[in-house]
């Protein structure tokens, strides 16, 4: 019943945009205002459908916000916005989407928001549409290595590279990392939340930062100390607010 609920309800608020593809996604807007949030999600919870993060969260905050839904890959479940069995589809029609709903306003700022999985998305995308700024909680960043650690994400790992694996490990541990390190660079403001005591610190978040200072890209670290990786969803939304908040005063 709650699954049901939960699909009918985003049917409800969402919009489709298509292409090559198609993707769905919730555009709030608010009157005069410049500057556009777009949110990416993190995995849903076993057996729920894909779903939009931070609606709640945001819902104060003076800018329009964009929502976009991954509900590509196996069972729908997630893509990371970029892979769909084999093919680079959906990142096609998420660049397009977003390139579309910055065409119809003259924003001033572009804001990359999500966790975990969306954070990933928010800093590869931040990166490739030149974002001004990505606020970016315990995300992974060697995508082959997350996928291949344990035989339960088999499935979602042949959901986004198919059964016969286009894209290897390796070619997805470089996906992110290619672009945080090449140039020419723009000036994007990084904001990361992490905790150093749960598992994507070390395995991913310690070499993101290194790589961003590496860079020169300015950067603003908020470190907790919980254990579990579910955990950001209660320690991120604070520090979203404040960031949120900072950026667009600025």
């Amino acid at each position: 019943m709650k699954k049901r609920c939960i699909g009918l309800y985003f049917k409800m608020i969402s919009r489709t945009f298509k292409s090559s593809t198609s993707v769905q996604y919730a555009l709030k807007t608010r009157r005069s205002h410049d500057t556009l949030v777009i949110v990416f999600s993190a995995f849903s919870r076993v057996g729920l459908p894909a779903t939009y993060n931070y609606m709640a969260t945001t819902k104060e905050v003076a800018a329009d916000r964009l929502f976009i839904l991954d509900d590509f890959g196996y069972n729908k479940q997630g893509g990371y916005y970029l892979f769909h069995k084999g093919t680079r589809a959906p990142e096609t029609v998420v660049t397009e989407l977003i390139e579309s709903i910055i065409a119809q306003k003259k924003y001033r700022k572009v804001i990359c928001v999500g966790t975990s999985k969306g954070g990933y998305a928010a800093l590869y995308y931040g990166l490739k549409l030149k974002a001004n700024a990505v606020i970016a909680g315990a995300p992974q960043y060697f995508l082959g290595d997350y996928l291949t650690d344990i035989p339960e994400k088999e499935p979602t790992h042949k959901g986004m590279v198919g059964e016969k694996e286009a894209y290897s490990v390796s070619y997805l541990n470089r996906l992110l990392r290619d672009k945080v390190l090449e140039e020419p660079k723009f000036p994007i403001n990084f904001y990361i939340h992490y905790s150093c005591n749960e598992h994507t610190y070390r395995e991913h978040i310690a070499d993101l930062i290194q790589d961003l200072k590496t860079s020169g890209y300015p950067l603003t670290l908020d470190e907790q100390r919980y254990y579990k990786h579910q955990e950001v969803a209660y320690y991120f939304p604070p520090f979203l607010k404040r960031t949120l908040k900072k950026i667009i005063e600025e």
